[in-house]
């Protein structure tokens, strides 16, 4: 799975911050240079940084993603955020927003991660927002607050962070000819070759395939299939089947079927597809009538 992900950038609110370790007796003296200006306060204002964002699960349907902040306090006292504000935005589309009232923690003299959880199902995200054929990620806008109440007031620490998020489309798929090879009393060797529209910009594996065809409404159960085929990107290709049957376990009937001009045919499948963000599931079900070729 391949994350691209924008470098960092650290923001400092323009008002002063000062700890309340600053206000102990032995620290009055230096207190009254800082009081003159936030220049001489810089030292002591805590800086927020976007470290990264961590896919933790991803499906054709949705995602769950960590976005993670460090927040740097160089005070010798812990401090904690006393509000929080976000807002998630896809090809400058807000999706996400959101606060968290009751704030964090941050560890003193050091650096302290936060961590945004988010999740949301990809037919919402591309609802709000088309997704490029050819593809693979589409960009996303991070901002917000942390904010902080002070002996000086309130302090208000902006970020503002942008992207690449991974945003995988399921496969179109369609049946397209089904050609009778061979057919006799005892039993057909057949192929189905079905359309697969890859809308990615990256090549698309499909792997363990585990099927069965109704024709006819006669249900043929087939066995698993380790490497099915690929589609390469921004392309539609075909992928085609081999179907053996024996009559006398498929049953009689299914031969009548294969002696006529048309049949109604019907596809499902599971199936693991190789893409850029990892080996994902996928379920396939189609149908249509189609002629029969010899």
């Amino acid at each position: 799975m391949k994350d691209t992900i924008a470098s960092s950038v650290i923001q400092e609110a323009p008002l002063c911050w000062l700890g309340e370790n600053l206000m102990k007796p032995v620290l009055l003296l230096p207190l009254l240079g800082f009081l003159f200006g936030c220049e001489q306060a810089e030292p002591f204002l805590p800086t927020v940084s976007f470290e990264r964002m961590d896919i933790l699960e991803i499906d054709f349907d949705g995602v769950e993603a960590d976005f993670v902040f460090e927040v740097y306090n160089p005070n010798p006292i812990a401090v904690s955020a006393a509000r929080f504000d976000y807002a998630l935005s896809f090809a400058d589309i807000e999706l996400l927003s959101g606060e968290e009232p009751d704030g964090w923690q941050f560890a003193a003299s050091g650096a302290s991660e936060l961590t945004l959880p988010t999740g949301f199902g990809f037919q919402t995200l591309f609802e709000v927002v088309d997704a490029v054929r050819g593809e693979d990620e589409i960009d996303f806008g991070l901002e917000g607050a942390f904010g902080f109440d002070t002996p000086l007031g309130p302090l208000d620490l902006p970020f503002a962070e942008g992207g690449a998020f991974p945003a995988p489309r399921k496969p179109k798929i369609s049946l397209d000819r089904l050609f009778v090879q061979d057919l006799s009393l005892r039993g057909a060797d057949l192929q189905l070759d079905l359309t697969i529209d890859n809308d990615h910009g990256s090549k698309l594996d499909f792997l363990d395939l585990n099927w069965d065809v109704d024709l006819g409404g006669i249900s043929i159960a087939g066995q698993r299939v380790q490497q099915w085929g690929e589609v390469e990107g921004a392309t539609t290709g075909v992928l085609s089947l081999p179907i053996s049957l024996d009559f006398l376990t498929v049953g009689q009937a299914l031969y009548q079927v294969l002696t006529e001009q048309t049949v109604e045919a019907t596809f499902n499948a599971d199936v693991s597809v190789d893409t850029p963000f990892g080996i994902l599931p996928l379920e396939l079900a189609t149908s249509r009538t189609l002629d029969l070729e010899r």
